[in-house]
């Protein structure tokens, strides 16, 4: 082998293992906004979103192609998108060490603890149910979401780059939640999900918008809850309205400069050397 061409070899050896490594780190965006708690509690018909919350969500649904949503009426968690399907594991019915499912807002008591949902602090976010008993303008539904006080994920069979979601009831015992993307057993990175209201008291049924997107695609989601209240006492968590995606103009559709730049070395080296050839 000719000194020009290891050398050659060596520097786009170099270049592939440079571009493994920016492959390696995704670069998350996420979308985040809160508002204060639901005001009545007890009202059946979700909250006017906040323009903060209005505006985080607008931003992310400006930047990916939608594949589905997901408002868990159906009573289950697992759902269907255009391009595949979402399955969650680690629900557990909910009983007195906490759990996670799918809750019914028109039960007459919360598991967690027993007593009147509405003042449980979770609450639908699907608008337009309608009455329950259309002779009864109090009958309005209060529809389903998934309620929580245990870490889960969630595995995609085809893979996306964006997931968003509302939340209710975050934080008002103290939980912390984050979300962290993984591309079979490569993780893509982490992004906490902020909850601080300044200044509120109570946080119970705070309402919030979550959103991340990766600039590399990802097929599970694990949804991390850390209970860290010092009175033992287990923070609930409501989401609903969950939001599948692909990046658009720019995402992880679009060639990396690295990507181009190995290219076009490749394209150098190679006439480089074919002029080294001719006579």
């Amino acid at each position: 082998m000719s000194r020009f061409i290891r050398r050659f070899v060596g520097t786009l050896s170099g270049a592939v293992f440079a571009l493994g490594v920016m492959h390696a780190h995704a670069t998350l965006v996420p979308y985040n906004a809160e508002q204060a708690p639901k005001n009545p509690l007890n009202s059946k018909l979700p909250p006017a979103l906040s323009s903060a919350i209005t505006q985080e969500r607008a931003d992310f649904l400006g930047g990916i192609t939608l594949l589905g949503t997901h408002d868990f009426e159906s009573g289950n968690a697992n759902f269907g998108f255009s391009t595949g399907t979402a399955s969650f594991t680690g629900l557990t019915p909910i009983g007195g060490t906490g759990g996670a499912q799918v809750v019914d807002g028109n039960s007459t008591t919360s598991p967690p603890p027993s007593g009147p949902l509405p003042a449980g602090g979770r609450y639908n976010m699907t608008t337009g149910l309608g009455l329950l008993d259309p002779n009864d303008p109090d009958s309005q539904d209060r529809g389903k979401w998934l309620e929580t006080s245990k870490s889960f994920s969630i595995d995609f069979s085809s893979a996306i780059s964006a997931i968003a979601f509302f939340g209710t009831d975050f934080g008002d015992f103290n939980g912390q939640v984050s979300v962290e993307l993984f591309l079979g057993a490569v993780s893509r990175g982490s992004q906490s999900v902020d909850h601080t209201l300044s200044g509120t008291t109570p946080l119970n049924g705070n309402l919030l918008f979550f959103g991340v997107t990766s600039t590399d695609l990802f097929d599970r989601v694990v949804f991390s809850v850390t209970q860290t209240d010092p009175t033992g006492n287990l923070d609930y968590l409501g989401i609903d309205e969950f939001m599948v995606g692909l990046l658009r103009d720019g995402g992880n559709d679009a060639p990396e400069p690295a990507s181009l730049a190995l290219v076009g070395l490749s394209l150098i080296g190679v006439a480089a050397f074919r002029r080294r050839k001719t006579p």
